[in-house]
């Protein structure tokens, strides 16, 4: 509006409590997801893969449930009574449809003729400490067991509880899974003080996912909307200022999500930081138009005339800020992550909300509060340092860019030694229960990581034919020695016992038969005489000619796991035909892939990002000049911050991938203020260094200021328990203090070399529409 009054103040105040009324009716669409498999695509190969194993063995999403006794082994009464109480209970888990342990393991043995199928320990059994260990000294034999449900010490087992998860409800199945095993493990507990329980498993890793969504929702975003409204008070020296930010900050993250709500997006864990990053891009625009407003008010204009300047002087650089960021927010749809791309489509809309609320908003609620002049504050202090850095990038400015750009190209390089990894458990810090779990368990008894195999036999082959067998055997036998394999679970194992069980346990038969028919014979017996839910259907394919064969493997990067897939893969492709062997799939193999997609995806989207920035920048303030000037300040600050993250701490995961393309359209907005002061006051006259010394001067308080509060709501972000946003809020905010000191720097020196050819083109005739440069 050219002109506020209060009557059209009161007309934007209705639009804008019409808008958050919709906004506020988006919010009940917005769910939550907290499926990991979320962070793929639907075209993503390895997602492909997994579910084309999933859909004919069924899921492999567990609730693993480890008991750990205090003093001795698991071979004692109260320990196997617990297990068996809870592998009972275990049944009635929601969405279940498979329990193993240790206690009905299915053991085998020949009785006359007669193959005897029955659960390893009964309750019979428990006071039999004779017997119990002998069970003991055969479990430790058994590999269908040990490094799986027995730890090789005797000392912890696990139950597995397999389970069926729909696509629709996925997120309140897992947290009534959840809730179900916390429940009963916080009873079981008071009754079994001597023992140690602890969950995990996919199930209790996709319910911490949820944790962290709202932990970072519930505690971080209220955390950084006082600091930054409380610091906004204390700059400003204005309570109603302070309301006013909070207003628009929080109208800004309403209407962001609301939109998210209507258009069918769900929260997950790294778009639940879109709400804190709003809150730090929608502060800025605000506090400077609030700024030049209360300095109008002090000068002595009237409100309306103090609103009405502000804008002019403002509008502008708020609406290129504004546009570039949500630009550099926008190229984060490269990723090839959808949780990504709704982080960046919901913070682009925040601050898009952000800018016409500061220009319609903002000065249509200060038209109708109260207006007084603010106490002044000198704010000179910083005026003299901040000319003197713009005077002395103007000395020998070529040295000076030269001296910066190889610098920050010596630290930049070292970009190189940053790892791509990802380590799918390790994304939840040591406060997340399942966190200390997967710990325990990886220390203890097993490993959470796996990778399956899809194996067929040559055309015409059944999986019980003695050649597949033995080649199978083969492979898990050098698997086994493989560095990194924990467990191997393989139908070779069954064959192995149930012929050994067929000569009454002779130990030198505990081998594969060669008899193609007794083979088949024996697998169907054993099949038909397994109760009901414990069948091989897991691991046998319906019409026989497939089976699945999972590796469980012990702690390593996502580098690491790789590599292992590649290795075991070799040794697969050794004795099978390629079309005979799937690719090795697993939720923490598409998650230790995705880096590396992410990280090519993403190049492409700074670039193109920067293009666009740049273009805008040129097109907006009527300079291909500038635009090109401003392409330096704003790709070094993320290369230089990749560097000092290799030097210091060396990976990089799926969220450190988005982090150029996301910080470019936001260190790009102290760019904008620098360029377009010393735009305007080359338009008002000035020669070439006092426009220069004019800009840095003017613009650095409100420069720096800006990024102090920008870091600081992205290290709020660095506290976060999820390390996902962790590192990005970290990163980020490195990149931000980065930026600041390449702006104050580098644009000065910058704009002194490239503008001589401007000064010589001062003596030419110019017509009004020519391009500036």
């Amino acid at each position: 509006m050219k002109k506020w009054t209060k009557p059209r103040a009161l007309l934007a105040l209705v639009g804008w409590l019409c808008i958050m009324a919709l906004a506020f009716v988006g919010l009940g669409k917005l769910g939550l997801n907290n499926d990991y498999k979320v962070f793929f695509s639907d075209d993503n190969p390895d997602l492909i893969a997994f579910e084309s194993i999933e859909e004919k063995y069924n899921s492999n999403d567990s609730v693993l449930i480890v008991l750990h006794p205090k003093s001795g082994d698991v071979f004692q009464e109260n320990v196997l009574k617990a297990v068996m109480e809870l592998t009972e209970y275990a049944w009635q888990t929601p969405h279940s449809y498979r329990v193993d342990s240790l206690t009905n393991y299915q053991y085998t043995h020949a009785q006359n003729d007669d193959l005897i199928v029955e659960d390893f320990v009964n309750t019979n059994q428990l006071i039999d400490t004779e017997l119990l260990a002998e069970k003991k000294a055969y479990a430790l034999k058994q590999p269908e067991l040990v490094n799986r449900y027995l730890a090789q010490d005797a000392n912890s087992t696990a139950i597995n509880v397999l389970v069926r998860l729909t696509t629709e409800g996925q997120s309140e199945e897992v947290r009534e899974i959840a809730q179900f095993w916390q429940d009963k493990i916080a009873e079981t507990q008071t009754r079994y003080p001597d023992v140690q329980f602890y969950l995990t498993g996919q199930v209790m890793q996709n319910d911490a996912f949820g944790e962290a969504t709202q932990r970072d929702m519930g505690s971080l975003v209220p955390g950084a909307l006082l600091l930054i409204v409380i610091g906004t008070g204390i700059y400003l020296r204005s309570l109603w200022s302070s309301v006013v930010v909070t207003l628009t900050i929080i109208s800004s993250i309403f209407i962001a999500l609301g939109a998210a709500g209507w258009l069918g997006m769900a929260i997950t864990s790294p778009s639940a930081s879109a709400p804190l990053i709003i809150l730090t891009m929608a502060v800025a625009d605000c506090i400077h138009y609030l700024q030049g407003y209360k300095h109008a008010l002090n000068k002595g204009e009237t409100k309306l005339v103090a609103l009405q300047q502000s804008m002019e002087k403002h509008r502008l650089p708020i609406i290129l800020t504004s546009l570039t960021t949500a630009v550099g927010f926008l190229s984060m749809n490269f990723s090839d992550s959808p949780p990504f791309n709704d982080l960046g489509n919901i913070t682009a809309m925040g601050v898009i909300a952000a800018m016409f609320l500061t220009l319609f908003f903002v000065p249509a609620l200060l038209a109708v509060l109260p207006a007084r002049k603010s106490k002044v504050v000198k704010r000179s202090g910083l005026a003299k340092p901040l000319e003197a850095i713009a005077r002395w990038a103007m000395v020998k400015p070529g040295l000076k860019i030269a001296v910066v750009v190889l610098g920050g190209g010596v630290i930049a390089a070292n970009l190189v030694r940053n790892d791509i990894d990802d380590t799918l458990f390790e994304y939840f810090d040591e406060s997340y229960a399942v966190r200390q779990a997967n710990d325990f368990t990886y220390a203890n008894l097993t490993g959470v990581a796996s990778i399956q195999y899809a194996i067929r036999p040559e055309q015409g082959e059944l999986i019980t034919s003695p050649d597949f067998l033995h080649k199978l055997d083969q492979f898990v036998q050098q698997a086994r020695q493989t560095e990194g394999v924990y467990h191997i679970q393989s139908l070779t194992d069954i064959m192995k016992r149930l012929n050994s069980s067929l000569h009454n346990d002779e130990a030198g038969e505990y081998r594969l038969t060669s008899d193609p028919e007794l083979s088949a014979q024996t697998l169907l017996l054993y099949d038909m005489s397994l109760p009901y839910g414990l069948n091989l259907s897991n691991q046998v394919a319906l019409d026989k000619k497939e089976l699945r064969v999972i590796v469980t493997a012990k702690k390593m990067s996502s580098n690491d796991l790789i590599a292992l897939e590649s290795t075991l893969r070799s040794q697969l492709l050794g004795l099978f035909p390629e079309s005979s062997v799937s690719p090795g799939v697993s939720a923490d193999i598409m998650f230790a892939h995705i880096g590396y997609r992410n990280n090519v995806s993403m190049l492409t989207a700074s670039a193109a990002a920067l293009l666009v920035i740049s273009f805008l920048i040129g097109l907006i303030l009527r300079s291909v000049r500038l635009g090109v000037i401003s392409i330096l300040p704003n790709i070094l600050p993320a290369s230089i911050a990749f560097g000092l993250w290799g030097l210091s701490i060396g990976e990089v995961g799926l969220s450190l991938s988005v982090i150029a393309s996301m910080t470019l359209g936001i260190v790009v907005d102290d760019t904008i203020h620098l360029l377009y002061r010393y735009h305007t006051s080359r338009k008002e006259g000035k020669s070439e260094e006092e426009s220069i010394v004019t800009a840095v001067r003017e613009t650095g308080l409100a420069i720096i200021g800006t990024t102090i509060v920008l870091s600081a709501g992205f290290f709020v972000l660095a506290s976060s328990s999820f390390k996902m946003n962790a590192d990005m809020g970290l990163m980020t905010a490195i990149t931000i203090i980065i930026a600041l000191v390449l702006d104050l720097l580098l644009i000065p020196a910058l704009l002194k070399v490239t503008g001589k050819s401007a000064k010589a083109a001062q003596h030419k005739p110019q017509t009004t529409n020519r391009l500036i440069y």
